[in-house]
């Protein structure tokens, strides 16, 4: 696992100790997509 996946793993993590919201929802969706993002170009 590379670094950044860890970083956004860590920031997903975060989230889950705020309040559940739709903000919640969204930054979490928003950071997973990254994630798999990162993951896949590094695939490459």
């Amino acid at each position: 696992m590379n670094k950044e996946t860890e970083k956004y793993r860590k920031e997903i993590e975060k989230l889950k100790d705020t309040p559940y919201s739709k903000t919640f929802k969204f930054k979490t969706s928003k950071l997973k997509k990254s994630a798999r993002t990162i993951e896949n170009s590094c695939r490459d």
